[in-house]
């Protein structure tokens, strides 16, 4: 009988999550999305199952058949169940008033918006809650409590397990929220039958009459143990669901947030639960008395475990931040399984050890006659899920975003459950003194131990992620409550890139130019707009370019606040749009949902940008539905235009055609847009006509200019080109596919079953084959009625050929596509062969409209691209791995291999092989990594060159190997180049606090400081300062003569110090490079006296001084914004001629007109002129006003020749 009741109260729980699921995203859909709201939201819920738990489950006291209490509990449930989504209908509007009275304050809608999901969900949870002390008293039996109470609490949460993965899986995506919902109701209303069949079949139980149960149970409920039990089942709670919070949270920046991820971390963490629950309370049943003293040791065990399981992070198998499940990774099987594995390395034991810990508790407070029994079950019941409600919002509200550190967090919870134990171990009065101090102090011990060690002084996440690869600086890091962001830059291009729990969202480089066409291209559609509104803020990029447009309002809605605080290292790309906020009063910045805010606030806007995540992640797919559009469109002003952007990658066909069917549902006049690697769709309030005359003269403006120049957009044909379809034929396009909504965000459960990174080219192929002409859609109202039929001719001619290169382009990118699926493949042949054939496509079409600056950009970069001849085979993968575990001569072969193919798999064999015992191997190692490390950056897209450099490094840190080893590491370094050039560091004698032993020998020493003459970068000449103290002189020497021989001023410091070296000769090359840089100090000689010397080394001294000058006051204008350094630049001007005054004053009108241009190249100064010329060549006999006018031009977006810092000479 117990398991009968046990398997019909796994169904329950089943259900219970089933509903959690459903509910919270039924409440995120009405309430907003913001991890506030949700948090809030599972806060009321687990609210509302204490409650019930306290008051409603003692009334299973007063029957003699609890399972018959326990049945009317489960009808209670599916019945108020199937009523939660009538009552959510009535969200929204309620939603709406409160938000006319507290728009802007984030907190206050939170709490507004609890209060709402907790009247809404109170009856159910509470039933909920009410199930466990009515049916464990129905179970439990005097000699078995413990562990009747710890199977059925088991078994509730072992159907958890299955619900969750059942909602995730299957129900939702493939029935959507209400059938879920009423679908769990059927398993209520099962459960509730057979739990009734039971007790009509039971013998009624004596009973004692309500007041002695009651006193019985109050009296139990004050002795202090059972307060102790009371407040260790909260501390319980608490520390298990913050740790849950903070594991979700880890996970979420190795593995992609999809929804699929979360269902699987939230079943093995409840696993986990259910099975240390009935085990612990098989064996509470045997501990006749230390019951607390078991809890305490049981909440020590959690914190040594928990710490543990972070120490595991470092070994898991997950390589990347993003889910290669959906960008082109393993097949699904694979996913799960590598998903599945790494949660239950990190969760399942110290879950199956929280388990443990309420039966345990629950049986302290059931101990004595059974009278009472449900109400003391419901105390300890509610306690703990008090407790875990506290620790959630605590953890995902207060610590996470106080503390900005997972490790340090975990540490924290670890410290509280360890703190609880101890209590516990100390109050419980059935251990002896000695053996609490040993329990005690062992776990502690460990603890220290634990946090030690080096994950916990080292950000794992950030490695596992891929955020810390050489080439690569990280600019910025925040671990919040919501996302893990980071802004890294690359070394190289400069470019830089925001990433959002480890998923490339936005950046600086060529593929996010689509982000400034989202704004502009809907100004540009409808240029009387004076109002606009963007959802998501991002990097800024979007927003800081609708910015530049004379609009009134322009509100900014973004979700997570951690954004925001990114946002700043992306000043350049908009224009500085977070420095703005709150001192131009046109922009807004508000944190909420999108949607929600749509919904909920009465302005109205002409123009909505939503640029969200990929429609994959949890959450983003609800700003790409149905309700989305229809609140956007609600709020759109007469003759409005919504944007939307649309991913073309990472999205399976049928998905995509399934957005464009959902945004053209609401907004049938809808026009499609590509910009290589987006697409864009623009729905229009009224029929879409493109007004010839007044897209021409917004786009003429010189803001739209100086943006659109550096992408080739500049020219009305080119960007009229890149228009794709009209409503008609997206319409066709898209009719049959399923239509996204809130109640089946199908796009999120997109169940995939193959890797989607490759399926851009199906999507642009099939939106290609249903272009057409923008001609059809044109409008030369505005014209003179005698110019119009002219200029339609002439434009028609000049379209036409527009349209046929770009027809030549989409056949590039698509065949450009299918050679980087070659390419991953490893079929180099195929994809040089695909390569060429778009390189022809590109050239026929730049033939087709020369003019196209847009294809031209793209050929250049095709021109130059090349592809490797061989490529590492899986095969001769294989063979090299069996080569790399043979014999010396077999092992040197598969060195020679990897250094010809500079493979990414080459990385794991050549690591072995470099500490392999015989020289020859090592040597052999060494020396393929060089031009591994020279082309890894060009074969390998995760990694750069840099990581050949640091496993160089490891062998130069050995002081044991060979010096024919050293020396092979040494020109290895010196061929990969600049990147190289920090690993040498190892081999040099360094003094001074941080100083090292270096190596012994002195021709490694001084090739070292040969190599990074050679490889001649500042970073590698700035280490030589390291060595002008080295013990040998010829290293010294060798050191001197690079710097002097580099002609760079930062050097002087450090020839003025060899200059007081002991041996003659190494002065004197000191001395002789100082000339070369500075011009001066010509009397210097040997042979010349103290006193000339001297005076020579100060005037050196002195130029050193202004040259730093110099560079300091350009570091001031740099920082300085564009009005204080004009400011600068006219108190400077005061002292010149009224001319020159009258110049500078049109050289700044000029700068205005074209400051809000970000990237630059040759073909932007030269189609905006170069009216400064003439300024700057008359102010140069002033240094300081020639560098503030030449960084003014630099910020203003323009280019003039302008002289290298390091290069400029101060004359006497």
């Amino acid at each position: 009988m117990p398991y009968l009741l046990a398997f019909i109260f796994a169904v329950s729980g089943a259900s219970a999550l089933v509903y959690e699921v459903a509910w919270v995203r039924m409440l995120a859909a009405n309430l907003g999305a913001s991890s506030y709201t949700i948090g809030t939201v599972l806060a009321a819920y687990m609210g509302g199952i204490a409650l019930g738990a306290r008051w409603i489950g003692k009334r299973a006291d007063r029957d003699s058949r609890p399972l018959l209490t326990y049945a009317k509990l489960e009808f209670g449930i599916a019945l108020a169940a199937v009523l939660v989504p009538v009552a959510f209908m009535a969200l929204p509007a309620l939603n709406r008033a409160a938000y006319g009275v507290l728009e802007g304050k984030l907190w206050a809608l939170t709490l507004v918006r609890c209060g709402l999901a907790f009247a809404i969900l109170l009856v159910p949870t509470a039933l909920m809650g009410a199930t466990f002390p009515a049916m464990a008293s129905a179970a439990a039996s005097d000699g078995h409590k413990g562990y009747r109470v710890g199977l059925v609490y088991g078994a509730n949460t072992l159907g958890a397990v299955a619900g969750v993965l059942i909602a995730g899986f299957w129900l939702i995506g493939n029935y959507g929220l209400r059938a879920t919902t009423w679908i769990a109701a059927g398993a209520n209303v099962a459960a509730a039958l057979a739990a009734y069949v039971i007790a009509s079949q039971q013998k009624p139980r004596v009973m004692i009459p309500e007041e002695g149960a009651a006193a019985v149970s109050e009296e139990e409920a004050s002795r202090p143990e059972q307060k102790m039990a009371l407040a260790a089942a909260a501390a319980c709670g608490f520390v298990s669901l913050g740790f849950e919070v903070l594991w979700t949270r880890m996970f979420s920046v190795l593995f992609a947030s999809i929804t699929y991820s979360f269902a699987m971390m939230l079943a093995v963490f409840l696993l986990g639960l259910a099975l240390g629950a009935p085990i612990a309370g098989r064996v509470s049943d045997l501990v006749k008395r230390a019951r607390l003293e078991l809890a305490g040791a049981l909440m020590l065990a959690v914190a040594v475990a928990s710490l543990g399981a972070y120490l595991v992070f470092p070994h898991l198998r997950t390589q990347t931040g993003t889910t290669s499940l959906a960008f082109g990774g393993p097949s699904w099987p694979q996913y799960l399984r590598s998903l599945a594995g790494d949660a239950s390395a990190v969760m399942l034991f110290p879950a199956f050890l929280m388990g443990g810990i309420l039966p345990v508790l629950a049986r302290v407070l059931t101990q004595g006659p059974s009278a009472g029994m449900a109400s003391r079950l419901g105390r300890v019941y509610a306690a703990n899920t008090l407790g875990a409600m506290g620790g959630s919002l605590a953890t995902g509200f207060i610590l996470i975003p106080w503390i900005h550190n997972f490790a340090h967090v975990a540490i924290v919870l670890a410290a509280l459950s360890a703190a609880g134990g101890a209590a516990l171990l100390f109050r419980g009065g059935h251990l002896k003194p000695m053996n609490r101090w040993l329990v005690t102090g062992v776990a502690a011990f460990a603890m220290a131990v634990t946090v030690a060690a080096g994950p916990f002084r080292e950000n794992v996440l950030l490695q596992k992620a891929g955020l810390q690869k050489p080439g690569m600086t990280r600019l910025w890091y925040d671990e919040g409550p919501s996302l893990t962001v980071a802004v890294v830059e690359d070394e190289k291009t400069r470019d830089r890139t925001m990433y959002t729990d480890a998923f490339k969202v936005a950046g600086t480089g060529d593929t996010y130019e689509y982000m400034r066409m989202i704004a502009h291209l809907p100004m540009l559609l409808h240029p009387e707009a004076k109002s606009a509104c963007v959802v998501g803020l991002g990097t800024g990029t979007t927003a800081g370019a609708l910015s530049l447009w004379p609009l009134e309002k322009l509100d900014i809605v973004e979700l997570c606040p951690e954004v925001a605080r990114a946002t700043p290292y992306f000043k350049r790309a908009n224009h500085g749009l977070m420095d703005r906020i709150g001192k131009d009063p046109r922009i807004r910045l508000l944190f909420d949902d999108g949607k929600a805010y749509l919904r909920s606030t009465r302005r109205s806007y002409d123009v909505i940008v939503a640029e969200p995540l990929n429609p994959h992640m949890t959450g983003a797919s609800s700003l790409y539905s149905k309700e989305f559009y229809e609140a956007a469109k609600a709020r759109l002003s007469a003759g409005g235009v919504v944007t939307q952007w649309i991913p073309i990658h990472g999205v399976k066909p049928e998905d995509f055609r399934s957005l464009f069917h959902t945004f053209t549902a609401v907004f049938p006049e809808t026009a499609v847009w590509y910009f290589k690697e987006a697409v864009l769709l623009t729905g229009h309030n009224a029929k879409f006509v493109l007004r010839y005359a007044a897209f021409k003269a917004a786009l003429e403006k010189a803001q739209t200019q100086a943006e659109l120049i550096p992408l080739g957009l500049e020219e009305l044909y080119t960007l009229l080109s890149c228009f794709v379809a009209g409503p008609h034929a997206v319409a066709n396009y898209a009719r049959y596919s399923p239509v996204i909504t809130d109640d089946l965000p199908s796009i999120e459960y997109f169940r995939s079953g193959q890797p989607v990174a490759f399926a851009e080219r199906e999507n642009l192929d099939g939106l290609a084959q249903h272009r057409e002409q923008i001609l059809t859609y044109l409008s030369f109202e505005g014209l003179d009625r005698k110019l119009a039929p002219v200029q339609a001719s002439f434009f028609t001619i000049v379209a036409t050929n527009h349209f046929i290169a770009r027809g030549f382009f989409i056949e590039a990118r698509k065949l450009e596509m299918e050679a980087d699926r070659a390419r991953f493949a490893g079929d180099l042949n195929v994809a040089k062969s695909l390569y060429s054939q778009a390189l022809e496509k590109l050239r026929a079409g730049s033939n087709a409209a020369p003019e196209d600056r847009y294809i031209q950009r793209h050929l250049k970069r095709y021109e130059k691209s090349a592809v490797p001849d061989e490529a590492l085979t899986v095969q001769r993968a294989d063979q090299i791995l069996k080569w790399s575990r043979g014999t010396v001569d077999e092992k040197v072969r598969a060195c020679a291999l990897l250094e010809h193919f500079a493979d990414w798999r080459a990385g794991e064999i050549i690591e072995g092989l470099l500490i392999d015992r015989d020289p020859q191997v090592k040597y052999a190692a060494a020396k393929a990594l060089g031009p591994m490390g020279y082309n890894e950056a060009t074969t390998r897209r995760d990694k750069t060159e840099s990581d050949c450099a640091e496993l160089l490094k490891q062998v130069l840190e050995r002081s044991r190997e060979s010096k024919e080893v050293l020396q092979q590491a040494i020109d290895s370094l010196k061929v990969i180049g600049p990147k190289g050039a920090s690993s040498l560091l190892p081999v040099f004698i360094l003094k001074g606090p941080k100083g090292q032993a270096g190596c012994d020998d002195i021709d490694i020493r001084h090739n070292a400081v040969v190599a990074l003459r050679e490889i001649g970068s500042v970073e590698a000449l700035g280490y030589l300062f390291l060595v002008l103290d080295d013990p040998d002189k010829g290293v010294r020497g060798e050191a001197v003569v690079s710097l002097a021989n580099s002609g760079f001023p930062w050097v002087v410091p450090g020839l003025l110090q060899a200059l007081k070296d002991p041996f003659p000769p190494i002065a004197l090359a000191a001395a002789e490079g100082l000339k070369k840089i500075t011009g001066l100090g010509k009397d210097w000689s040997p042979t010349a006296t103290a006193e000339v010397r001297g005076a020579c080394a100060l005037e050196w001294e002195r130029w050193y001084d202004s040259w730093r000058k110099q560079r300091d006051w350009s570091i001031e204008c740099g920082g300085m914004p564009t009005a204080e350094l004009e400011s600068a630049i006219d108190a400077l001007m005061v002292k010149r001629s009224d001319d020159e005054r009258a110049v500078w004053e049109q050289v700044r009108t000029h700068f205005e007109a074209f400051r809000a241009s970000t990237d630059k190249d040759g073909h932007t100064a030269e189609a905006l002129g170069r009216p400064a010329d003439l300024f700057l060549k008359a102010i140069q006999d002033d240094p300081k006003l020639f560098m503030a006018v030449v960084i003014l031009e630099q910020k203003s977006g323009l280019l003039h020749g302008i002289v290298p810092l390091d290069r400029m000479k101060s004359k006497k």
